[in-house]
């Protein structure tokens, strides 16, 4: 979908405990797009340290 329709922002497009499918997109699509999980983050301050 990132690049079919051109977008350059997608927020939380994974379930807000998979790591691995949030790591392995931004991998791929590298600087096309800005990927961004803050469901990761703002649910449980903990996760900041696992997710640096």
């Amino acid at each position: 979908m990132i690049e079919k329709y051109g977008l350059v922002y997608v927020e939380d497009p994974f379930h807000e405990e998979d790591f691995q499918s949030f790591a392995e997109l931004t991998d791929s699509i590298g600087d096309k797009c800005l990927i961004v999980g803050d469901d990761l983050f703002t649910t449980n301050p903990s996760r900041l340290t696992r997710g640096h």
